[in-house]
């Protein structure tokens, strides 16, 4: 049982210690076994205590976070926090957009806690969330030994199959920003074609079109209202409509992978990253529909690192540099913070064996913001480090701006 000291709001003593439990611990389970030698002798042994259930904790600004492991929201306006607290060892966990709702593993159970009310339920899962749909919508994960793709909603209750039968692990699934469509991508197995379905939400009534092979992973990404979707795979990038119909596409033949593919806020234009095997880094533009109109080259790493993201309408953050619809771009001062958040902007404080590393490409213990306004984050942090440290001014080298049609594409 964790001990610490708790503040009780608008008291002006110092605030005693108390036990930090939401409810009772839970009274541990007998078995009685009986065995018969020469004498009958009766034994009672005690069964292994389950972990006790989650519980918060409050913490006012500039005091220390202490608690592991935990899911950690934070008022920017006040600094101050709450956490809630899920006991266990190698506890994991994923966090509903909205932050109402926690996905958590404890051993091979599976659970889902409710932040508002602490609500604890176990579910039917045989996997940690996929995906989340916005807001409070729901989730997908895997069920039946994984063989199954279903939907969830809020509160772990199944809504409906996205996928069942054989699947590798190039699998992707996207929950519209609208909330209305879940659109999967899955090969079935080796010698296939990747498989596009885009589900309708409450009849789950579906649109399949094959969406080309893949030697590597695929990525998904909805456009902001809902009517295109991107599907990226290791040498091509395509457009499809809502309703399954193929608005473009571009293949490339330089090997590498592709990732992190971002609408822009008026889903004008498409941005994609690519590293290519030759080294070097690569930031493509493309229209709505999958045209080409220009790519940023960089031939040392970019200090990207799943950072990219839109600044406006006509300006990519690309690790550190901005890159304009116009063809001209700049080298950045200093990393921006505006998709991870620091902690110390908020004054926020951790224990040194919690201190805190922006990891690579959206881990789950990414410090990020829920869509009602609070920054959440995970302790332990399990970051690899500080992605982007790396990055040195010297070694950005000859950044360009190339045209299509590209040498070394279709």
């Amino acid at each position: 049982m964790v001990m610490i000291a708790a503040c009780n709001e608008g008291s002006e003593t110092p605030a005693t210690p108390i036990e930090l439990s939401a409810t009772a611990s839970p009274v541990t389970p007998t078995t009685t076994a009986t065995t018969t030698s020469t004498a009958t002798t009766t034994a009672t042994a005690t069964a292994p205590a389950p972990p006790e259930p989650p519980y918060r904790v409050t913490f006012e600004a500039g005091e220390p976070i202490d608690v592991s492991p935990a899911v950690v929201f934070v008022d920017p306006n006040t600094g101050s926090a709450e956490a809630w607290v899920i006991p266990g060892p190698g506890a994991e966990f994923s966090v509903a957009p909205s932050g109402s709702y926690v996905v958590y593993q404890q051993g091979e159970e599976y659970r889902l806690l409710r932040t508002e009310d602490g609500g604890d339920r176990a579910i039917e899962v045989d996997s940690r969330p996929i995906e989340f749909g916005p807001g409070d919508s729901g989730f997908v994960a895997a069920t039946q030994g994984r063989s199954v793709i279903s939907a969830f909603d809020g509160l772990g209750s199944h809504l409906g199959e996205l996928w069942n039968g054989k699947a590798d692990a190039r699998t992707a699934v996207s929950w519209a920003p609208d909330g209305e469509s879940v659109a999967s991508a899955i090969h079935p197995g080796a010698g296939s074609s990747l498989q596009l379905t885009i589900r309708a939400v409450g009849d789950w009534s579906a649109v399949s079109v094959e969406a080309g092979r893949s030697a590597g992973g695929v990525s998904l990404e909805w456009s902001h209202d809902s009517e295109r979707i991107a599907v990226v795979t290791e040498d091509r990038v395509r457009v499809f409509s809502r309703g399954g119909e193929l608005l473009g596409e571009f293949a490339g033949q330089f090997g590498g992978y592709w990732a992190n593919p971002r609408w822009s806020s008026d889903d004008a234009h498409l941005y994609v990253n690519q590293m290519p095997r030759s080294g070097g880094e690569l930031a493509y533009l493309f229209t709505a529909d999958g045209e080409a109109v220009f790519r940023f080259f960089t031939p040392s790493y970019a200090g990207g690192c799943g950072s990219e993201q839109w600044v406006d309408g006509q300006t990519v953050e690309f690790g550190r540099y901005d890159v304009r619809l116009d063809g001209t771009f700049e080298l950045h001062g200093r990393r921006s913070n505006r998709l991870y958040p620091r902690l110390s902007s908020y004054g926020l404080v951790l224990p040194e064996e919690f201190a805190f590393h922006i990891p690579h490409y959206g881990a789950g213990n990414t410090v990020r913001w829920t869509s009602d306004g609070r920054l959440v984050f995970t302790t332990p942090s399990v970051g690899h480090g500080g992605c982007g440290e790396g990055w040195r001014e010297s070694s950005a080298t000859e950044p360009r701006i190339e045209w299509p049609p590209y040498a070394d594409a279709d």
